[in-house]
């Protein structure tokens, strides 16, 4: 039964090993948000992938071989647990697609927020808006660090100041 697995790929690669993997006839999912920062005094919009260094694959790995994803230039390996595939389940990927062009919307300014380590809050916006987390640091002046319940674990995200409020 098909279903999808993370790639973890080269730095910066991500689109990279996406679109060979496409050529190849695999369904993908790249998740990307727009980026708004200020270079040579003017704010400039960019798409950058919502986790670095993963995409994610659809496959059936009984009836499909992942010899050829290891081989996939801007690959550098299939997740596991173990020896296990890392599988994300279904509805995950839905609402990421769902939320992903909610988030990619307009020029917006540079967030500010008041929050400390360890404050709870609620993500509003973008493609994990309704979860809740724990907030941990503020990378920069537009990004935030929080801890959210992902894949039956803890995991550190980071995402722009203006999607997170205190819960």
């Amino acid at each position: 039964m098909k279903a999808w697995y993370l790639i973890y790929t080269k730095p910066r690669q991500e689109t990279l090993a996406d679109a060979n993997l496409q050529r190849q006839a695999f369904e993908t999912y790249l998740p990307l948000y727009t980026r708004v920062a200020k270079r040579r005094g003017a704010w400039k919009e960019t798409l950058e992938p919502l986790f670095p260094r993963y995409l994610f694959l659809r496959l059936d790995p009984n009836h499909q071989s992942v010899a050829p994803i290891r081989s996939t230039f801007g690959v550098t390996a299939l997740v596991t647990f173990g020896h296990r595939l890392t599988s994300v389940p279904g509805p995950v990927i839905e609402t990421l697609r769902r939320n992903e062009d909610a988030h990619r919307r307009g020029p917006q300014s540079p967030p500010r927020h008041d929050f400390h380590a360890g404050d709870s809050v609620a993500v509003t916006a973008g493609p994990f808006a309704g979860l809740q987390g724990i907030f941990q640091t503020s990378c920069g002046d537009e990004r935030v660090a929080i801890l959210i319940d992902v894949i039956g674990r803890a995991t550190r995200v980071v995402l722009p100041g203006s999607s997170v409020a205190l819960a």
